[in-house]
């Protein structure tokens, strides 16, 4: 996003929301482990209703 020029508002405020997004949500985090905090949240049990290492298997296969 350094150098790219956008076409309008509405495209700067999507691309800004994916990277947010892909940054605190996708991305792993050294401060977590260098998990990402979906997969630290199920590894630490606080997901409720789901099985940690069932739902880590299924990210782990979603990541390749």
């Amino acid at each position: 996003m350094d150098l790219y020029i956008f076409d309008s508002l509405s495209e700067v405020r999507q691309c800004t929301e994916e990277s947010i997004r892909e940054y605190n949500e996708e991305r792993p985090h050294s401060s977590l482990g260098n998990l990402t905090p979906v997969e630290f949240a199920i590894h630490s049990g606080q997901l409720p209703g789901m099985d940690g290492l069932e739902r880590r298997r299924e990210l782990i296969q979603a990541r390749t």
